[in-house]
């Protein structure tokens, strides 16, 4: 993250945190709750691979989370996983290969996203540029 300016601030942002760990380990150590996990997987035709993406792990990510919490997580573009996910949220989302799964669902327009979008400032900076 150091190496990439255009989000290397999100290291001097207190809300925050990021953990480099067995994710079951450390899920399991941890009664955190969250808004947001985000996570990165290995491909999914790889040995243990469904240990991230397994109807069981993803009944231990619901349980950390906040209500209206998102879960998401690279698939690997593979739309088994994201069956499974919604086997365990009932709002699921694919965009390219990722997967989101929520257990709250509120349409928006287009302009709101967007503004929403705009809006991300961790540390007084923008994250994402939509021109």
């Amino acid at each position: 993250i150091a190496h990439y300016p255009e989000i290397s601030s999100i290291l001097d942002d207190s809300k925050i945190h990021i953990s480099i760990d067995d994710a079951r380990h450390w899920l399991n150590k941890h009664p955190d709750k969250f808004d947001l996990i985000l996570s990165n997987t290995t491909f999914y035709w790889r040995n243990f691979s469904g240990n991230l993406m397994s109807q069981e792990y993803l009944t231990l990510i619901k349980t950390h989370l906040e209500p209206r919490g998102l879960y998401a997580y690279n698939s690997t573009s593979s739309l088994v996983s994201a069956y499974t996910t919604a086997k365990q949220f009932p709002y699921v989302f694919l965009y390219r290969n990722l997967v989101v799964g929520t257990d709250f669902y509120q349409s928006s327009s287009q302009n709101t996203k967007i503004n929403t979008l705009r809006a991300f400032h961790p540390n007084g900076k923008a994250m994402i540029a939509l021109d």
